[in-house]
């Protein structure tokens, strides 16, 4: 009897805070209680938090998850925006506390309805400070967590601006400045790096990714961009985007993702900020909007770029797993590899000029079973731009039928 498997489901919310979360009644409410944080918060969010718990409850998650929708992504920039206003006093806490607090509400919450399936809430800390910092991920968001109250008994010893930044200094990172830590105003490369990250973790459920901002101008923008480029969405995922301030909850759009999962994120955002395609100009700014510039000539480079190395990454696996069973298998000629397939500088037109022209066999039945070429070598013209103009190049070069000879290549022998 065949069983039927249902998909997990998992909702990620990710909050912005400033105007957001930190809304105008939670404002008003820190200063007169600035050690009270998490009732704030809380009171000031309530109409919110009864809108998620009714809405996890009605579609049936597994799991919800919460992350930081702020460009908060740093130690700097949360010091930064708490501080805001006057650079002494505080209008806010940290983003990152907040996210901790918040998501021990629900937890309880959840917990105290004993009708409610059970539900995994849990929050994550991946910032863009740990792409953009070389660091591993959590690791800027624990280091907030861990040195936030030290700084706050800080600065309740400071009485100007001169000695608040010099308590800021001391928490400077380094390493993003050593990297060029550029700041997205339009959250295109955060709300990248979250779902391509979810959708890596969870590649087999299906994904609601709920956004909350009170700014239209970035719901708008986010809006138009991922509208004409839903491929650059996870296909098992849909992006939900809500404004929100304090008050109503109102949902601008929804949008499903219609592209492959990227599990190579990280360097996808470093690509976007790229200065090929930003400019020197917009560097030297620490401020980009991403959802603008990249358009147009930059828009394909970033994709057909993206695409390759897509492509490359999973051939890798495939033809790695492949040529491991060859080795511990039957013959001896086909246990070595006349292509460096680990050289960090692959291309697609070399893959395929050894397939079809360099009797490649292992690598076509490679890109065969992945879809690149049928099995009378024609190349699948509804996969990639990049695979139909990679084949056009090799044509090109060697014509349709030509063999060419190229000296024996023994790849390094797989886990050396």
């Amino acid at each position: 009897m065949r069983r039927n498997i249902m998909a997990i489901k998992i909702n990620v919310r990710a909050f912005d805070f400033d105007g957001c979360l930190f809304n105008e009644k939670y404002v008003e409410a820190f200063k007169e209680n600035k050690n009270k944080s998490k009732d704030c918060l809380i009171g000031a969010n309530q109409k919110l938090i009864a809108h998620i718990m009714e809405e996890v409850k009605s579609e049936s998650y597994n799991e919800v998850i919460f992350t930081v929708g702020s460009n908060r992504q740093s130690f700097e920039l949360d010091l930064y925006n708490a501080y805001i206003s006057s650079l002494i006093e505080p209008e806010t806490d940290s983003c990152f506390l907040s996210l901790q607090w918040l998501t021990a509400e629900f937890q309880d919450r959840f917990k105290a309805q004993e009708t409610f399936p059970k539900i995994n809430v849990q929050y994550d800390n991946y910032l863009l400070a740990d792409t953009y910092g070389n660091k591993p991920q959590g690791s800027s968001f624990i280091q907030v967590v861990n040195q936030w109250p030290k700084l706050w008994n800080e600065m309740e010893k400071v009485t100007d601006v001169s000695e608040a930044f010099d308590v800021y200094s001391k928490y400077e990172d380094k390493s993003l400045k050593s990297q060029r830590f550029i700041s997205d105003s339009t959250k295109l490369n955060l709300i990248y790096a979250q779902t391509h990250k979810f959708a890596s973790l969870y590649p087999d459920a299906i994904i609601a990714y709920d956004f909350y901002d009170d700014r239209e101008d970035i719901l708008n923008g986010l809006e138009i961009f991922f509208k004409h480029n839903p491929d650059l969405l996870p296909k098992n995922l849909i992006l939900r985007l809500h404004h929100y301030d304090g008050a109503a909850i109102n949902t601008v759009s929804e949008i499903q993702g219609k592209g492959e999962i990227d599990h190579q994120y990280e360097s996808s955002i470093k690509a976007m900020l790229s200065t090929e395609l930003c400019g020197n100009a917009l560097l030297r700014t620490g401020e980009v909007r991403l959802a603008q510039i990249l358009n147009g000539d930059k828009l394909l480079q970033f994709k057909s770029n993206r695409d390759e190395r897509l492509m490359l990454t999973q051939f890798r696996e495939r033809y790695g797993q492949r040529l491991r069973s060859d080795i511990h298998g039957c013959f001896s000629f086909f246990r070595s590899s006349r292509l460096d397939y680990l050289k960090a500088d692959l291309t697609v037109d070399e893959v395929l000029k050894h397939a079809l022209y360099e009797n490649g066999g292992r690598t076509k039945d490679i890109i065969t079973q992945l879809g690149w070429v049928d099995e009378k070598s024609r190349v699948n013209s509804n996969y990639s731009p990049v695979l139909l103009n990679a084949m056009k190049r090799v044509q090109d070069l060697f014509g349709k039928n030509q063999r060419v000879n190229r000296p024996f290549y023994m790849a390094p022998f797989p886990g050396r």
